[in-house]
């Protein structure tokens, strides 16, 4: 524990340009890390033709209020909505979630309305109730 390394890192962007593809789907899950992956996939997201599944989280060196609201605030910048799954409902502010320590959010096109067919899926149901 305590021990940091330094790794390669490629931008989703880079990654959509070089095989040619504008991914339909993507899911974050980078322990806090959430809105520099954002950042590095604006070019993605301009093509408003993707859905993040984005696992927040509140790190130490960064609350979930202050993680929220970048991503908010990225959302506002490429014309996407934020949903938060737990309640189905549109996350309009950060305050909303800042009591999680984590958290599920769906990030699309602001003009998609939200999949009804995920409303059916429970918070923390087990796999074989969703299939």
């Amino acid at each position: 524990m305590g021990k940091a390394r330094r790794v390669p890192t490629v931008s989703l962007d880079a990654l959509a340009d070089r095989y040619s593809v504008v991914p339909d789907f993507i899911k974050i899950d980078v322990e806090g890390a959430e809105v520099l992956v954002l950042r590095g996939s604006t070019n993605i997201a301009a093509a408003q033709q993707t859905r993040f599944l984005v696992e927040m989280h509140s790190p130490p060196e960064l609350g979930m209020l202050q993680n929220a609201e970048q991503v908010l605030s990225w959302c506002d910048q490429t014309g996407y909505a934020a949903w938060y799954l737990a309640e189905a409902e549109r996350l309009e502010t950060a305050g909303a979630i800042q009591h999680r320590g984590r958290c599920h959010l769906l990030l699309q096109p602001e003009d998609w309305p939200y999949p009804s067919w995920l409303e059916a899926i429970k918070q923390s149901s087990p796999l074989e109730s969703v299939l």
